[in-house]
C-alpha cells in the first residue's frame, strides 16, 4: 500500500527541507520540488487518488485494527471511513443520552422536593 511507502518518502523530503536545491546540478530526477510525499506514494501504488493516501495514513494512525482489515481486503477504505464516522456519531449520541438523563433526573428531583407542590 502507498501508506507503507509514505514514511520513507516523508523522511527523504525532511532531509531535503531547507537545502538549496537550485545550486546542485544532481537534483534527483525522480522527485521534483513541487510534489508532496503523498503524491509520490499515490504514484507508487498505481492509479490511486492522493486523498486516499491521506485517508489511509489517518486510518493507520487512528484505528490500526481497521487499517489491517482494509489492507487485508476485508473492507474498503470507504467502508472503514463510514464505520469510524458512525462509531463517532454513536458515541456522541450516547453522550447526549447521558446528558438528557442527568437533566431529567435534576428536573425530577426538583419536582419531588419542591415545597410548594
Amino acid at each position: 500500500m502507498a501508506v507503507e511507502a509514505l514514511p520513507l518518502l516523508e523522511a527523504e523530503a525532511k532531509k531535503r527541507q531547507g537545502t538549496r536545491n537550485d545550486l546542485k546540478p544532481n537534483i534527483s530526477t525522480q522527485m521534483s520540488e513541487s510534489k508532496e510525499s503523498r503524491e509520490y506514494a499515490a504514484e507508487l501504488a498505481g492509479k490511486v487518488a492522493v486523498s486516499y493516501v491521506s485517508a489511509a495514513k489517518k486510518l493507520a494512525k487512528d484505528d490500526p485494527e481497521t487499517f489491517k482489515a482494509v489492507k487485508a481486503g476485508k473492507k474498503t477504505l470507504t467502508q472503514a471511513k463510514r464505520d469510524i464516522k458512525e462509531k463517532k456519531r454513536e458515541a456522541k449520541r450516547q453522550q447526549n443520552r447521558e446528558k438528557i438523563a442527568a437533566r431529567d433526573f435534576v428536573v425530577w428531583q426538583l419536582a419531588t422536593t419542591c415545597p410548594c407542590c
